[in-house]
């Protein structure tokens, strides 16, 4: 296993971040644009995710030349759940599976959807869990129910397929849907390509229609920036005039983790926008108890626990039950990594997570990322509090954010 010691500046250097698009756009719009034979024209993020399904969308453009039908995601829960329901509109016989890590993902939900409106759908290994066998055809559309208690992109799958069944699609969602933003980001983008779904309550009606993209459709990562929020917040630097401008973000975004604007005026970080770019800068206020409900955002719970418990507050963060179905379960791999450095991080109900003004004794500067991209990103940034701290398989970054180190480097910190 490969590892980088982060040592933090004595002085924070000032500096321009240009965030990596976003892989939430940049997936959805390659599907769509697959469907209208436009996906050489979409720019896309270096991060496995984007790379991955760029790949297998080549893959399957070129299956007439190929006798491979296996289809490998990676670690990409985006891209398993958004191809399942691409192959299942599409004929042919195709299994599509991933890493260890992904094959334990619940896919039940998505699967049952897809086999409700006439796709053959076959578990190779374990019920509900990939690898799944899709033997893929033209389906009707009409009406299907979904449960969208455990995943949004069950619900944003079905959605970028549904104007290319004959009647197109009614979802009625069941269950207490969950990162809610997700979907209707989804739904944007689909109005940007001429789709325009609507919304009634628990239910989606998407119609019959072409997809049409006319120009690019990209911009910055808003989980990306939760990261450099969180450094700010940790300076607490009173009066201080040392900024950090970040590149690439819309004003007008519909990604749903823009809410960090607005979560961490609470944590003493202010921003403006200026020509375009967003400034960050602490303000040395914050408030010492907070509680967030995180249920439609979620990605960023690893930078904000990151952030409350270097400062030292009391702060409830609910709503956390996707978490452990994540690429790690992020409700324990965020207690114990934060436990190691001393910090008291309570999990509660699987749902929550509880963070405990007070120290415990420090058991160890070597943080375990568990091949979750964001734990390793979020736990980094406590070196700022707690010196060198030693990053095992930092390589994991690459799954959203491939030049993260390189950007932590430009303000002043050292890799070794």
């Amino acid at each position: 296993m490969s590892q980088i010691i982060v040592k933090p500046p004595v002085v924070l250097t000032g500096a321009t971040i240009s965030l990596p698009l976003s892989k939430s756009v940049a997936n959805r719009v390659l599907v769509i644009a697959y469907t209208a034979g436009k996906e050489d024209i979409i720019s896309i993020p270096q991060c496995d995710d984007s790379l991955i399904m760029l790949k297998l969308l080549k893959q399957l453009r070129d299956e007439e030349n190929s006798f491979d039908n296996h289809y490998n995601a990676g670690d990409a829960g985006t891209v398993f759940r958004f191809l399942a329901a691409l192959f299942a509109i599409t004929p042919g016989n195709r299994v599509l599976g991933g890493t260890h890590a992904l094959n334990n993902r619940p896919c039940g939900p998505l699967i049952k959807a897809l086999s409700s409106l006439g796709a053959k759908c076959a578990y190779l290994e374990k019920n509900e869990y990939p690898p799944v066998m899709i033997t893929g055809g033209v389906l009707q559309g009409g009406v299907v129910g979904v449960d969208a208690s455990v995943s949004s992109q069950f619900i944003s799958a079905l959605m970028m397929v549904a104007p290319l069944m004959p009647e197109g699609l009614k979802i009625v969602m069941t269950g207490n849907p969950v990162s809610q933003p997700y979907i209707h980001l989804t739904a944007e983008i689909m109005r940007e390509c001429g789709i325009s779904p609507e919304f009634r309550d628990s239910e989606i009606i998407i119609p019959k229609g072409v997809y049409t993209i006319e120009r690019d459709i990209a911009e910055g990562d808003w989980s990306a920036a939760s990261y450099w929020y969180a450094l700010v917040a940790l300076l607490n630097y009173k009066g201080g005039e040392t900024t950090i401008t970040l590149k690439g973000l819309k004003p007008d975004s519909n990604q749903g983790d823009k809410i960090i604007i607005e979560i961490y005026e609470q944590l003493g970080v202010a921003s403006r926008w200026e020509n375009g770019d967003l400034i960050l800068k602490n303000t040395g206020q914050h408030n010492d108890n907070l509680t967030f409900d995180l249920k439609n955002f979620p990605d960023i719970t690893p930078a904000l626990a990151v952030t409350c418990a270097g400062l030292q507050i009391n702060a409830s963060i609910t709503g956390l039950e996707t978490l452990i179905i994540k690429e790690s379960n992020r409700l324990t791999s965020i207690q114990t990594e934060l436990k190691k450095l001393g910090y008291i991080c309570l999990v509660e109900s699987d749902n929550t997570l509880n963070i405990i003004q007070g120290r415990s004794p420090i058991i160890s500067h070597n943080i375990d990322t568990y091949n979750d991209h964001r734990i390793a990103m979020a736990m980094s940034l406590l070196s700022i509090k707690e010196g060198n701290l030693v990053i095992n398989d930092p390589i994991v970054v690459n799954k959203s954010y491939q030049s993260f180190w390189s950007d932590l480097q430009r303000l002043g910190f050292t890799l070794g």
